[in-house]
């Protein structure tokens, strides 16, 4: 055990080598695995970042290598930081969820920081149209927390109504193809979304063009579905 739930924070760790099981136990003693983190994830920020026991356990499945950083060390490295504490924070969680998305699992570190850096964040009260069908398509959607419902209608008839949720991309197809939006958007819950611009959106799969090429094929199926989805409905 490398992090147990309840114990005060003292050191910030990256993995080397080997995976990890990240357990949360509730109140009433459950435990349930809430992530896995293997090469390249980092786990204890949280409790370093905002001085609260830690959230959760960390368990190593076998051998591992790791980094680890002591709080005296990780509290000299962020005061050195030309930026303050919340928005690191910030940008650590939307890396840690655009990790977990396999979309941009081709992207290079210098790549993935540069999407870090460019992602912002943007909320939507439940029932709120993040975007109309028909609309010129400005940005790309990951969406954070909550769940989004796409509409898509056609002739009066809805064609197409699925919900999607969090780690859930959107909003791709009209920047990869260059055409107007192709559905609606709606916020079923409350949401947040992190969302990126159409120029860093274009820069991003100029760097990488195996992501480019992932979102492209991501934009084909979900041009299929609509298709199919209208045949069906004649």
């Amino acid at each position: 055990v490398l992090v147990l739930q309840g114990e005060p924070g003292d050191s910030f760790y990256i993995i080397v080598s080997g995976r990890m099981r990240v357990v949360f136990e509730d109140e009433y003693g459950t435990e349930r695995t809430v992530a896995l983190l293997g090469v390249g994830d980092c786990f204890g920020e949280i409790a370093l970042l905002e001085n609260i026991p830690r959230t959760a356990s960390v368990v190593a499945l076998g051998s591992a290598s790791l980094l680890k950083l002591e709080k005296q060390d990780f509290d000299q490295f962020l005061a050195a930081l030309p930026i303050d504490k919340n928005r690191i924070t910030d940008q650590i969680r939307h890396g840690k969820l655009l990790m977990s998305i396999p979309l941009f699992s081709y992207l290079s570190p210098e790549q993935f920081s540069f999407l870090i850096t460019r992602s912002a964040v943007e909320t939507f009260a439940k029932g709120a149209v993040i975007f109309n069908q028909g609309d010129e398509g400005d940005k790309m959607y990951i969406i954070k927390a909550g769940e989004v419902s796409i509409q898509r209608r056609e002739d009066g008839r809805m064609v197409m109504d699925k919900t999607l949720s969090s780690g859930s991309v959107f909003g791709e197809i009209a920047l990869v193809k260059h055409i107007a939006r192709t559905a609606m958007a709606r916020a079923e819950t409350d949401v947040e979304l992190l969302t990126v611009g159409k120029e860093s959106f274009y820069e991003l799969i100029g760097k990488s063009l195996l992501t480019g090429a992932e979102i492209d094929r991501l934009a084909d199926r979900r041009i299929a579905e609509l298709s199919a989805l209208s045949a069906s409905k004649v």
